[in-house]
């Protein structure tokens, strides 16, 4: 089980960034980019959960311990960036090396989170970022092998996009805004999770993060969801770089990998599972400092 929140750690692990911006990119678009950490430091880069913007971090006060700085980019059309109705993994992918170049500093790995999760392997495939850190992974839920294992109703959610992915995504833009996104994360969470993501300091934390990231309405959000429930177009054969996936056995999401990343790990060539048997979908801020040291030790 999970120890009970602590109020001041929880304060000093998700406080609002120390930077935040915009940078250009290709077609004159603009991306939100979130910082914590020395400006000198190596980068460890970060992608966000579903509909919420960058601006919800994690374990940033043990940056300093670490020796990095830990990057965020909101994705288009979510937070601060300009939407991309074009957007794609790859697209992504592009949008946010063209940030990163902008600051000039070694990347040293990157996180995803939930719906970052396809986000960050583009990025490994785009030989972006050397290692990854997949945290409570939405998996490649129309991927043959993972979709036995998939609820009745993510499967019609997956075959509405397969057989009308414009509907699919003009509907779900018209249904749902921070407080329905808000609602279904704590309805579809264990007991366990939401003894987190109730917790007054965090409840407060994720609100923010989800308003921010529903600022310009849904499209952003909607996009994503149909980007991440496509079949998802990476060689995971040719991806030979260090891949940790970290599930939670408390974790009842229904969108998160169906058989704890396993699966999902034996695609990748040099993956690996770590099953967290004391955390849920919130093990991201539970468990921050094995992750991030994890993660740097596979460089």
């Amino acid at each position: 089980m999970m120890g009970p929140c602590d109020a001041s750690s929880l304060e000093a692990s998700l406080r609002p960034p120390d930077r935040r911006g915009q940078v250009s990119v290709s077609g004159g678009r603009r991306l939100g980019v979130a910082a914590w950490g020395a400006e000198d430091a190596p980068i460890v880069v970060f992608l966000h959960g579903a509909g919420m913007s960058g601006r919800l971090g994690f374990g940033v006060d043990r940056l300093s311990a670490h020796g990095v700085q830990l990057i965020a980019v909101d994705r288009p059309g979510v937070g601060q960036s300009d939407h991309d109705p074009g957007k794609t993994l790859t697209t992504v992918a592009a949008d946010i090396d063209a940030a990163l170049s902008t600051l000039d500093r070694p990347v040293l790995g990157a996180v995803g989170f939930s719906m970052g999760a396809p986000f960050a392997l583009a990025l490994l495939a785009a030989g972006i970022v050397p290692s990854l850190a997949l945290v409570a992974p939405q998996d490649d839920l129309a991927h043959p092998d993972v979709r036995p294992h998939v609820s009745e109703d993510v499967g019609n959610l997956v075959d509405a996009v397969a057989e009308d992915p414009d509907r699919f995504e003009d509907t779900f833009a018209a249904m749902i805004d921070a407080a329905e996104m808000r609602a279904l994360i704590l309805e579809t969470s264990s007991p366990e999770d939401r003894s987190v993501y109730e917790h007054p300091v965090f409840a407060t934390a994720l609100s923010e993060a989800l308003d921010d990231g529903f600022r310009n309405g849904s499209a952003g959000y909607a996009r994503d969801l149909r980007v991440a429930l496509s079949p998802w177009p990476m060689d995971f054969g040719a991806m030979d770089r260090p891949v940790t996936i970290w599930c939670g056995a408390y974790d009842t999401s229904p969108v998160h990998s169906p058989d704890c990343g396993e699966t999902l790990a034996a695609r990748c060539p040099n993956g690996r599972v770590r099953l967290v048997v004391d955390g849920g979908s919130a093990l991201l801020w539970t468990h921050s400092d094995d992750i991030l040291a994890d993660l740097l030790a596979q460089r």
